[in-house]
């Protein structure tokens, strides 16, 4: 019997898409492709340079070139991430054994389902399309309050009835 790579579609860094390798066998909790943390530019942690030993069959020891931190979504659950610098990655990114435990994953390869129990959510595979509801949500576009404040403000100076309308996501 095969399976897939349990690699999820995930956004970073303000809502930049990245492919992450969701591995049992890496023993480090998040690492990140070098170039994609310098194009999107990340913030950086530590620039010194370490040896983190083997974290698949194919390679052997590898080195990171520093940390960086970023926030990760995954279906609308955020995590704030340190994760290893490392060049030729492969993925964008590899989530760890470690992150699996925190984040309580259950992945079943026969279905190929992920189980988020921290967030309470599934996590979509590659290639698997957005839910209906999730796209709705992420193509919204939230507008800031200082217009309603301003409306609000010369409605207190009226003597005569004002109408302010808003909607917010719960509406939607």
């Amino acid at each position: 019997m095969s399976s897939k790579s349990a690699v999820i579609t995930t956004r970073i860094h303000k809502g930049t898409r990245a492919d992450a390798l969701v591995d049992t066998r890496c023993d480090l909790y998040a690492l990140i492709d070098h170039d994609l943390a310098r194009k999107l530019r990340l913030l950086v942690i530590d620039r010194s340079e370490r040896l983190l030993g083997s974290f698949s069959d194919a390679t052997g020891a590898t080195k990171a070139t520093g940390v960086v931190v970023f926030n990760l979504e995954l279906c609308g659950y955020n995590e704030k991430i340190f994760a290893y610098t490392v060049r030729s990655l492969g993925n964008d990114l590899f989530l760890g054994k470690p992150w699996i435990e925190r984040n309580r994953i259950l992945y079943n390869a026969i279905t190929q389902r992920i189980r988020h129990r921290r967030g309470g959510i599934d996590l979509r595979l590659k290639g698997e399309e957005e839910p209906e509801r999730v796209h709705q949500i992420r193509v919204t576009h939230l507008l800031p309050g200082a217009p309603f404040v301003t409306l609000y403000k010369r409605a207190q100076q009226r003597t005569e009835g004002y109408e302010v309308r808003a909607i917010s996501l719960a509406d939607i």
